[in-house]
């Protein structure tokens, strides 16, 4: 639905320059047209042109938060592949060292002194060189596969959040972005306000040089005039403070001015609540969080009962080589160069500790902590649905309410349609048809408040339920 007027009641002012209009009835076109603001809707010229897209790409790359979360992401990102490389591989050593050592001087009639008659002993230095794996489980009934899920889900629950924030981002711009357009809406006709303003004073002028006004009607079409200057400025006011408001968001400067450009239209909640219940289920911030907080109590559950129950463990000891050189008086040995490697089997079964196999309570207390956990889950859910729920009623009310506004609008163009054909057998009202202009325009500003209204509401309730945003 697009709800932009086709600007007639811009047009009338065609058929109302001439200073005969308001002295006998309009037998025919005029000659020749005089346009306020030309006959479609004055653009605001000068400032450069922002959509709303390039406002949310503005609002990404200024902003520092949403810098900082790429960081933390990529943080994350780190941490699992340090978890993929301790399940998937083992560490891998290389060692190389060397020891020296002097003997620099012996006692006098010591035996040492008949093994070192110089008091010096020969440099004897050993060289050696190792290569070592470290112990790696090559079965423990999936104890580490458990750990290493648990890391992959918690690093995709980190990139969802990142999708996630985004789009709960993009809805405070798209707010603000939202509060400017109307406030530049309604500078924009406050600016024809005036230019119409100053048309009726000029004409009501030329009526008095005619003898068919007195001066207390010019004085009346001079307040008018004097209100929409008045009126103009304040919303003037009111779009610079809402620019102002629009480059803060955006992180730049405060005193850029902007053309908003993108138009906001009605655009249909088409769904149903069913259909939306069956989104936040998918994708939903709340439900995602739900189901790994969820499967972690169950991952912590299995691990404790299959720790209990003393489940034993293939290990692989390790792998090294090794080779040393020693010098010792001029005599050169070699190491045994020995290449080792070899399995443990270990079977450990806890009695009396905590995680014992007879500790029942220990059992009891990681059972309950699973329940709890379901417990919450279903409470989310019932809590969840019943806030969907309420939500989407309010939506649909709103979207209800578009229609009388939509009606109410048509109904002022239509008065306006109407006095434009009169004119051509009757003379102007110049009151009434003042009234019917302002009429139509704050229909229509009205009706585009409710419509950026419900664009705003259905955007954080796509939100909620983890649907892209419409814009």
């Amino acid at each position: 639905m697009n709800i932009r007027s086709p600007a007639r009641w811009i047009s009338t002012l065609l058929l109302v320059s001439s200073p005969l209009a308001w002295s006998a009835p309009v037998t025919g076109a005029p000659s020749k047209a005089v346009s306020i603001g030309g006959a479609s809707k004055p653009k605001y010229a000068g400032p450069p042109p922002l959509s709303l897209k390039q406002a949310i790409d503005i609002y990404f790359k200024q902003n520092l938060d949403f810098q900082a979360l790429l960081l933390t992401q990529e943080s994350a990102k780190i941490t699992y592949r340090q978890a993929w490389r301790r399940f998937y591989l083992p560490t891998l050593s290389l060692t190389a060292g060397m020891v020296g050592n002097e003997t620099l001087g012996t006692l006098p009639e010591t035996p040492s002194r008949l093994t070192y008659p110089t008091g010096r002993s020969p440099v004897a230095p050993t060289l050696s060189v190792g290569l070592g794996i470290t112990s790696p489980n090559l079965f423990n009934f999936f104890l580490d596969r458990m750990d290493y899920d648990l890391a992959s889900m918690n690093f995709e629950r980190t990139q969802q959040k990142l999708e996630e924030e985004k789009r709960s981002q993009s809805t405070l711009v798209i707010d603000r972005y939202s509060v400017a357009r109307l406030s530049q809406e309604q500078f924009e006709a406050t600016q024809r306000s005036l230019q119409i303003a100053e048309v009726i004073l000029n004409l009501v002028r030329s009526r008095k040089a005619l003898g068919t006004a007195d001066q207390t009607e010019v004085e009346s079409a001079e307040v008018d005039r004097n209100d929409a200057r008045n009126a103009l400025i304040a919303a003037r006011t009111k779009l610079q403070q809402d620019l102002f408001e629009l480059n803060r968001q955006l992180n730049i400067r405060t005193d850029s001015n902007w053309n908003l450009t993108t138009a906001f239209e009605h655009k249909p909640l088409n769904m149903t609540f069913e259909q939306a219940w069956e989104i936040f289920k998918e994708r939903a911030p709340a439900m995602r969080d739900g189901k790994l907080s969820l499967e972690t109590v169950h991952m912590g559950t299995e691990q404790f009962e299959k720790r209990r129950m003393g489940l034993p463990n293939l290990t692989l000891t390790g792998f090294t080589a090794g080779y040393s050189n020693g010098l010792t008086g001029g005599t050169s040995t070699v190491g045994d160069g020995l290449i080792n490697t070899g399995f443990t089997l270990t079977l450990t079964i806890h009695i009396l500790n905590d995680a014992g196999f007879f500790s029942m309570d220990a059992a009891r207390n990681t059972r309950i902590a699973l329940e709890q956990a379901e417990i919450g889950y279903r409470k989310m859910l019932n809590e969840q649905e019943r806030n969907i729920r309420t939500t989407f009623l309010d939506l649909q009310k709103l979207q209800e309410q578009l229609l009388p506004l939509q009606e109410s609008f048509n109904a002022s163009t239509k008065v306006l349609d109407r006095l434009v054909s009169e004119m051509a057998t009757k003379k102007p009202s110049r009151l009434e048809l003042r009234d019917a202009i302002k009429n139509a325009r704050d229909k229509e500003i009205d009706l585009l408040k409710n419509v950026i209204d419900f664009i705003k509401a259905k955007n954080n309730f796509y939100v909620q339920i983890g649907k892209d945003l419409e814009f």
